[in-house]
């Protein structure tokens, strides 16, 4: 989060970053998160819906059924999930970035 590492920007600034460098850095991490944790989500979902739709299916029903994986949806769904995710961080990027040097390095 922003508030932990205020010190740190602080620095940043110090040495010389500009504020649209520290928004940026601020913003492109939070599409790394997004990236990343939509490729953990549709693993994970690919998982339990294909367990699902062909063991439990067939268990609790005695039907069987084909598992489709909509590949234009998955790919819609990675694309949104980043960004949102870079849309959620520009807030608090642009909070970072204004912060004052002098304040963000004295901050504990």
């Amino acid at each position: 989060s922003i508030l932990d590492r205020t010190r740190e920007i602080g620095v940043l600034r110090a040495i010389g970053a500009t504020q649209a460098q520290v928004r940026r850095i601020v913003v492109m991490e939070a599409g790394w998160m997004g990236l990343i944790g939509g490729l953990l989500g549709l693993f994970a979902g690919t998982v339990m819906a294909y367990h699902h739709v062909v063991y439990n299916t067939k268990m609790l029903t005695g039907w069987t059924f084909q598992f489709y994986y909509p590949y234009g949806m998955a790919i819609f769904s990675l694309i949104a999930a980043v960004i949102l995710c870079l849309l959620a961080g520009y807030g608090p990027a642009k909070q970072a970035a204004s912060i004052p040097i002098v304040a963000a390095i004295g901050y504990e």
